[in-house]
């Protein structure tokens, strides 16, 4: 279904190795005399975007002494298998394309990064079948052609279609309001989450990174003194399941900790500090979204690209099943309280009756006779600033880097975000792709950088 790619970053990762080496010796010198367990990187989150983070570390500096935390292993509200699955090029931002990109690469290749002895074969069911993107304004169409040509500068595999190549690719489809579609033709598609995230959870460790079910209860903040005084933060308290702690040291740090990284920021003083940069909170908290199920009979046959209709629903096929569910509109949630409950995973089924079976019947004739058949929830990591990911070093901490708030594009990301926030430890500059107007600089800023591709 794929073809290789040409290009393999594995000749740059043995240069980047040598290059590691440096950093190694000199924080293994400097732990040498500390009495808590120490190592060189903990990461506190061991979802998708923290065991990216390890993998990536590990392959590139293998004596890395790694240490993943992770609250919940069995990862029951992760939003990582709670989400769809998907992976697409359809961006507007370049750092997306090209995370996303990567990740197709990655994808491609997947036996030759992820395969371990008795798992040589790694198989998360990619199914190559596209997003399409439709718009039914004078607005909706112009964004769609204005992205298409950042897209295919970066050479992403998009197709805009007029409404009559529509009605001929896609005959079950109402298109008479439609302007204007897109439609990604190669590498775009969805793919199981919980298989890639056992995959690379099996990788890391296979690697030597060092697992442990726990949660992050404190970070232990030390004066530096001197005429400006500081706070450095080096160590951690963990709580395991039967109730010990235990304080770790570490030199550096990754906050990975998926829709709970702002309140993990506030154990940093991160949005309670008021005479320094921390006075800046992370925007990231948990946001509901519900995926429902259905069943239509006169369908079963057919293997739909996700379609996004411009309301804001999307649907996809599911083997025999089709699956849907809608973000609330950016501008309505100013206005409403349109946003769910989070203290909780319960489905509201009235969502489905009120704000997507219309659409879906509108948009699908045979879509106006269907049978829910299940449904669930699960958390996006929002970043109530502009739904775009928190990637680098925060500026009062030298030693500690934010992977996190994706908005619901996480999944797609984490294998290049992982890769990114690992070349920032090690080498101190990004390699690969620049994702520097990602970092918390913007935030600090109030300068929000809007990605208008969102699902």
């Amino acid at each position: 279904m794929y073809r290789k790619y040409t290009a393999n970053v594995t000749n740059l990762i043995r240069r980047q190795t040598i290059e590691a080496k440096t950093l190694v010796k000199r924080t293994l010198k400097e732990n040498a005399n500390r009495k808590q367990q120490t190592f060189d990187v903990a990461i506190f989150g061991g979802g998708i975007m923290g065991l990216f983070t390890s993998f990536w570390l590990k392959r590139q500096c293998p004596s890395l002494n790694i240490l993943v935390i992770e609250r919940d292993p069995q990862y029951k509200t992760a939003s990582t298998v709670l989400s769809v699955g998907g992976i697409r090029h359809q961006f507007s931002l370049r750092e997306n394309i090209a995370l996303s990109k990567f990740g197709s690469e990655f994808i491609a290749n997947i036996n030759e990064y992820l395969s371990v002895p008795g798992n040589e074969i790694v198989d998360i069911q990619f199914q190559e079948n596209g997003y399409l993107f439709l718009a039914s304004t004078e607005q909706g169409e112009q964004l769609l052609r204005e992205n298409h040509r950042l897209q295919c500068e970066l050479n992403a595999c998009t197709e805009l279609m007029r409404r009559e190549q529509l009605c001929k690719k896609f005959p079950w489809l109402n298109v008479d309001d439609i302007r204007l579609g897109c439609l990604g033709v190669r590498y775009e598609g969805f793919f199981d989450p919980y298989l890639l995230l056992m995959a690379v959870k099996r990788k890391a460790i296979h690697m030597g990174v060092k697992y442990v079910n726990a949660e992050v209860v404190q970070f232990v903040l030390k004066s530096t003194g001197g005429s400006i005084s500081n706070e450095i933060c080096n160590s951690v308290v963990i709580k395991f399941p039967n109730g010990k702690e235990s304080e770790l040291n570490f030199s550096k740090g990754v906050i990975a900790a998926g829709p709970h990284s702002g309140q993990m920021s506030r154990l940093l003083k991160i949005g309670e500090a008021v005479n320094d940069c921390r006075k800046t909170h992370c925007p990231v908290e948990p946001r509901k979204r519900y995926v429902f199920s259905f069943d239509c009979p006169t369908m079963r046959s057919i293997r739909t690209p996700l379609v996004i209709d411009p309301s804001c629903v999307y649907f996809r096929s599911d083997g025999n099943h089709f699956l849907a569910g809608k973000s609330p509109e950016p501008v309505k949630l100013l206005f409403s309280n349109e946003e769910p409950d989070t203290n909780n995973l319960e489905v509201d089924y009235e969502y489905f009756d009120e704000q997507i079976w219309p659409v879906l019947a509108s948009r699908v004739k045979a879509f106006e006779e269907i049978k829910v058949n299940g449904a669930w929830s699960g958390f996006y990591e929002f970043n109530t600033l502009d739904e775009n990911q928190i990637i680098g070093m925060h500026p009062y901490y030298s030693n500690l880097y934010w992977i996190t708030g994706f908005s619901g594009h996480g999944i797609q990301m984490a294998i290049a975000a992982g890769r990114s926030v690992s070349e920032l430890i090690l080498y101190g500059k990004y390699r690969s792709i620049d994702v520097s107007r990602l970092g918390w600089q913007r935030i600090i800023d109030n300068a929000p950088l809007f990605e208008s591709c969102i699902v």
